[in-house]
């Protein structure tokens, strides 16, 4: 027992007997879809309970198409992370809010498009969270 503690603290873990952990993963939504040229998209509803960036993970996309996205609150349809644009497929890519604390509790989703140069619509695999 004694060499496990040791690589435990060796580490960086601290391990306390009884106590209570609070962990909680971050609930991802995944989607396939096929986004307009020259239009937009959202992908479902994920409630916001973290004060974290969100994250937006893309298995593929079609061509060599770009496709711009941002986390939207679905009260009032208003970006509330910064617009990040990516053509990278299996990437993942940071979303970070403007005001991370004024989400928290709310309704959000991922809202996907294509930039003014994509002539065609794009395919778009991959899953999204906003924790």
């Amino acid at each position: 027992m004694k060499k496990i503690d040791s690589i435990l603290a060796m580490a960086g873990i601290v391990v306390s007997v009884g106590a209570a952990v609070n962990v909680s993963a971050a609930t991802y939504k995944g989607y396939d879809v096929h986004i307009p040229k020259l239009g937009s998209m959202t992908t479902g509803t994920i409630k916001k309970t973290t004060t974290g960036s969100a994250y937006n993970k893309v298995g593929t996309i079609g061509g060599s198409s770009t496709v711009v996205m941002a986390i939207r609150t679905t009260s009032n349809n208003a970006n509330v992370t910064s617009t990040r644009q990516t053509s990278k497929d299996d990437s993942t890519v940071t979303l970070d809010y403007k005001a991370a604390s004024t989400v928290k509790g709310k309704n959000t989703t991922l809202a996907l498009s294509t930039p003014l140069l994509e002539l065609s619509s794009v395919h778009n695999t991959g899953s999204w969270t906003p924790n």
